[in-house]
């Protein structure tokens, strides 16, 4: 397809990066058909979305624990996650597969949430994984100024670098219609030894024997947060939420997916 030309929207805020741009009708047709085949859950009727009451959803939520079909002990628990999963569109199935309520809260596996982006036509890409990132000097007179910070494929000529942390990132791109047509709107998700650091995370077992692992749910999830605040509801990941509860194992299995300890 030949490529056509893209109207900028005007940059409101000097400075900053410009991330929106309205791109012509004709790309329509693509951006819907994108990543279709990939999609692992659609909304679709069935039991979940047919119980209409919080008496039904709760005699629901009992039968399921009483039958042992889920993880969940209590069937309050089960009755967030069936609500919740009702709020996400979600199918049964992904709700008994990818909601765990922790403390009263209900967390989205990381796995789901990819699955909630490519079914709203939201791409991803993961752009840096476990990346050195730096700090450029140049020396003058035998003085170290601080030029830039970045990765060393952005590197400043003429300076030296300092490896001050690794990271992982992945790109995030949304469509949206509007009445000047489709807007583009990026964000990044970033996460890094540094941060996890930081909060104490890297201590923890999970962290020590998967960093790969844990550093690109990190960053997938906050990116995931940002982009589709509105799909997801600001809901953490299982890690996320079961790092800050200490009374919570969970663990990752062969696919890189987080688990939680049933």
């Amino acid at each position: 397809m030949k490529n056509k030309k893209t109207e900028e929207t005007p940059d409101t805020n000097k400075g900053e990066e410009q991330r929106i741009t309205i791109i012509e009708p004709v790309v329509q047709e693509e951006i819907a058909n994108i990543e279709k085949k990939e999609i692992a859950i659609k909304q679709q009727e069935g039991v979940l979305h047919n119980l209409r009451t919080t008496e039904e959803l709760l005699n629901f939520a009992g039968i399921l624990v009483q039958a042992k079909m889920c993880q969940f002990k209590e069937p309050a628990d089960a009755l967030i996650a069936l609500v919740t999963g009702q709020e996400l569109g979600l199918g049964l199935s992904a709700v008994l597969g990818g909601i765990y309520v922790i403390e009263g809260r209900p967390s989205l596996g990381v796995h789901i949430k990819k699955a909630i982006l490519l079914q709203n036509s939201i791409i991803y890409k993961k752009t840096r994984d476990m990346e050195t990132y730096y700090n450029f000097v140049e020396i003058v007179n035998d003085k170290a100024t601080l030029i830039a910070k970045g990765y060393l494929d952005e590197q400043p000529p003429n300076t030296k670098k300092k490896a001050i942390d690794t990271r992982t990132e992945y790109l995030f791109t949304r469509y949206f219609n509007t009445p000047r047509g489709i807007v583009k709107n990026t964000a990044i998700g970033m996460f890094s030894v540094q941060e996890a650091t930081s909060a104490g995370l890297t201590e923890k077992n999970n962290w020590k024997n998967y960093l790969r692992d844990m550093l690109s749910s990190r960053a997938f999830s906050r990116g995931a947060n940002e982009i589709a605040d509105d799909l997801l509801n600001g809901m953490l990941s299982f890690s996320e939420l079961a790092d800050i509860n200490d009374g919570v194992t969970y663990y990752i299995d062969k696919d890189g997916n987080e688990q939680i300890v049933k």
